[in-house]
């Protein structure tokens, strides 16, 4: 997108989806050519070998740390149970080092959940394989919440669909209408729900910066709800787990081949960079590591805070399994490839780790600092302006006393 921005200087509309999804290439990705209504923009499109690595994906979205593939009826509250999982986690890790960092840590994960539209010609419609009409997706979840013991009263849910925008506890009564919809009935639920009416405060809400005069209660959503088809362009950083109650069998091709754009775009709502620390300015991945790097690198914890950061920095993602395949197929094309990277590159990777990974690093330190083996190791990204001063330090030393004696990575570096 970068090289062609460059290449005419200007823009006129942006897709923050992959561009390939205009080449035609349904290997990966699609849109037919006969179906554009400008067949003109089908070839301006990134190639596929200009398209990110996956070190660089850490850079300006979260890794993903697992990908499950669950049964139909398992599929929603398994995805629930590893959320919860996911969110006591982050919030033990987050009480375990705040103490001992100037830092604001912001915890606070959430679930998205796209779902099935309720009705087929005005009918009411129940679970179809993995299709979870949105209205049952919200009863089911509720209850679970109910069976684990969490408060009745607490708003930990949201929806976001055509007929609003609103936070709501277990005693919020949804009803279907004369049109045959699926809607809040605000009569029923008074005192049980919080309504946004205005839809440019949904983010902020849901990213947890409320206003003095907003209700604290807006603080304690956890689930987010969204029809699959609507809704799907908040960008809220913690949005870090979904659960993708919609099957996608529709979009298969021939030969093996399937049309990812859906899919592609409800997965995006969850690998916004998102740190679990509330920073002053924005920043990317790369600039947090150096920031924290810079001001606590040789505080006894460091490698916990990073932990930490590597931990919330990363997002999971509970698909059904499909009879055609298409979110392993997904999973395995896009999502690992293209969109998003394992994490087991993450940036944030614990500093032996990062070395390996990344395999680039910049060495500082005197003559006496590296025959003392006392190096100050500084991860880099590979498509950064990187200094290697490897050659000062062969200078030195002899490179098979510095393999045995001072950097146990040493060959993984020589041989990159």
């Amino acid at each position: 997108m970068l090289q062609f921005a460059n290449a005419v200087g200007i823009v006129i509309g942006m897709t923050g989806t992959t561009l390939n999804e205009q080449v035609g290439e349904l290997k990966f990705a699609g849109v037919l050519k006969e179906l554009l209504d400008n067949p003109d923009i089908y070839h301006i499109a990134t190639e596929l070998k200009d398209l990110p690595t996956a070190e660089e994906l850490t850079n300006f979205v979260s890794n993903i740390n697992e990908t499950v593939f669950a049964e139909y009826e398992d599929l929603l509250l398994s995805g629930v149970d590893k959320f919860l999982n996911r969110l006591h986690k982050g919030k033990r890790l987050a009480l375990k080092y705040k103490s001992f960092f100037d830092l604001k840590f912001n915890p606070n994960q959430k679930l998205f959940v796209t779902t099935a539209v309720n009705t087929y010609k005005k009918k009411l419609k129940l679970q179809k394989d993995a299709n979870v009409p949105h209205y049952l997706a919200i009863k089911k979840v509720v209850k679970h919440y109910l069976d684990k013991g969490y408060s009745p009263n607490q708003f930990y849910f949201f929806e976001t669909t055509e007929n609003g925008n609103y936070a709501f506890n277990s005693h919020a009564v949804f009803e279907q209408n004369k049109r045959s919809q699926i809607i809040l009935n605000k009569q029923k639920s008074r005192g049980n729900f919080i309504e946004i009416k205005n839809e440019g405060d949904v983010e902020r809400i849901l990213s947890g910066k409320l206003k003095p005069y907003e209700d604290s209660k807006l603080s304690d959503i956890e689930v987010v709800f969204a029809i699959e088809k609507l809704k799907m362009a908040a960008n809220i950083p913690s949005l870090n787990t979904i659960i993708m109650c919609r099957e996608r069998d529709a979009q298969t091709l021939e030969n093996g081949n399937f049309i990812f754009v859906q899919i592609e775009q409800a997965y995006g709502r969850i690998v916004r960079e998102f740190f679990g620390i509330d920073f002053d300015s924005e920043m990317c991945a790369e600039e947090v590591l150096n920031y924290v790097y810079n001001k606590y690198g040789k505080h006894k914890y460091f490698n916990g805070l990073l932990s930490y950061l590597k931990f919330m920095h990363s997002h999971d993602v509970i698909c059904p399994k499909t009879k055609s395949g298409i979110y392993e197929a997904a999973d395995k094309k896009i999502f690992r490839t293209k969109v998003s990277a394992p994490i087991e590159y993450s940036i944030f990777s614990s500093k032996g780790e990062k070395e390996l990974e990344q395999g680039v690093v910049e060495i500082f330190g005197n003559e006496y600092d590296i025959l003392e083996g006392n190096l100050k190791i500084n991860t880099l990204q590979k498509n950064n302006n990187v200094l290697k001063r490897i050659s000062n330090i062969t200078e030195l030393l002899d490179i098979e006393w510095l393999k045995k004696y001072t950097f146990p990575l040493w060959e993984e570096l020589i041989d990159k």
